[in-house]
């Protein structure tokens, strides 16, 4: 029964260190992990040089001296042909950050991305303390994520590699979810520790007879 107890209390330990977090490049593959998710675009929308904005699900959020950030219109990338957010940093400025903060936690995230960086860095997504390398430059395409633990902060910055110069990434098509078909629902352990510790008791019960 002790060994039972301790395995309990370690599956719900492992709730509380760094969260478990899957990345796709396939968007496909990405819907098929998240299951149903919401969406936004910026068609809507056409801000320029902005540093703190609430586009209602979330809002984006600048840090640092050398950053810009703007929802511009097709025109202005090749990759994009209607309104987006474009993350642009000055050269080597590293700190400088982009912050997503969603107004309730996820369990997938992803997006559509067009890295114009002029030399060869990646841009640099940090969750739950956790990196990861979205694209090359010169490079577009998806980047989603799907975790087991609810996460609502993503941060966004230039890899300084090769000398931090990030002219602009931009991004588009956000895909978001509060459920995930891979991740089980914290209800879901509590009834599987508990049944668990039952069937243990049951055990000791028939055994006593």
């Amino acid at each position: 029964m002790k060994y039972l107890a301790i395995a309990f209390i370690s599956l719900f330990t492992l709730k509380a260190q760094a969260a478990l977090i899957t990345t796709f490049t396939n968007q496909a593959s990405f819907l098929s992990a998240a299951g149903s998710t919401s969406s936004y675009n910026f068609d809507a929308n056409s801000i320029s040089g902005f540093s703190n904005q609430d586009f209602g699900d979330f809002s984006v959020v600048a840090t640092g001296s050398g950053i810009r950030l703007s929802v511009l219109s097709g025109g202005s990338s090749s990759t994009f042909s209607s309104n987006h957010l474009d993350f642009y940093t000055d050269c080597c400025n590293i700190p400088d950050t982009m912050t997503i903060t969603f107004d309730n936690g996820l369990l997938a995230f992803g997006f559509d991305f067009s890295n114009e960086d002029p030399t060869s860095d990646y841009t640099v997504l940090t969750v739950d303390g956790q990196s990861f390398n979205v694209g090359t430059s010169g490079t577009s395409g998806f980047f989603g994520l799907v975790t087991d633990t609810a996460l609502s902060s993503f941060v966004f910055q230039d890899d300084p590699s090769n000398g931090g110069a990030n002219t602009s990434t931009k991004f588009d098509n956000f895909l978001f979810a509060s459920n995930s078909n891979d991740v089980p629902e914290p209800a879901t352990l509590l009834l599987f520790g508990l049944g668990l510790v039952g069937l243990r008791f049951s055990n000791i019960k028939r055994k006593a007879v």
